[in-house]
């Protein structure tokens, strides 16, 4: 009876630990984590990732199957999400952060980074109040003009600049998701 209880609250922490993985990762996603990833490594770890995640959800399994011990299946499976969970969160950290402050060249090597690079434009470099000449100075020619907005399209959204008086009035971000 008591191996049944403390392999309740196992189990119970393992499916939590999930479901805060699960919501992470589509946070992650929302904020463009794969593309970094992907700008940053490569699509092979990418792969590589979503491999580890495989292995994470079928180790109990494995377990349960092979060693046939419950209470080790349970405690494998909160020792792997412990440590997946910490590997999320530091590649999320460590990706975003590559992008963050804007320089350039991370803008046109890296178009679908730009999002992230919109603080450090406004306050580093304060794009508003710039004319048309200035920004396509620093940021290129835009994808599209429509009346007075350039539009920097990505492939999960677009940024556009509008423009008052020839001059920026406002910057922003639009994801499709």
């Amino acid at each position: 009876m008591k191996n049944r209880i403390i392999n309740v609250i196992l189990y119970s922490i393992f499916i939590t630990m999930w479901i805060f993985l699960f919501f992470y990762m589509s946070l992650a996603f929302k904020a463009g984590l794969f593309s970094c990833f992907n700008d940053l490594y490569g699509n092979k770890w990418i792969f590589v990732g979503l491999l580890l995640t495989l292995i994470a959800l079928l180790s109990p399994l494995y377990v349960r199957i092979v060693v046939k011990k419950e209470r080790y299946i349970a405690l494998l499976s909160i020792i792997i999400c412990v440590m997946y969970a910490l590997s999320v969160v530091c590649c999320y950290n460590f990706s975003s952060n590559q992008f963050k402050d804007f320089t350039v060249e991370k803008w046109r090597e890296y178009p679908n980074q730009r999002f992230l690079m919109l603080d450090d434009l406004k306050e580093r470099h304060m794009i508003i109040g710039m004319s048309n000449s200035q920004v396509i100075l620093l940021l290129g020619q835009p994808n599209k003009i429509i009346d007075n907005t350039y539009i920097y399209e990505y492939d999960y959204g677009y940024i556009e600049v509008v423009f008052r008086d020839c001059l920026v009035n406002s910057i922003s971000a639009t994801n499709y998701f």
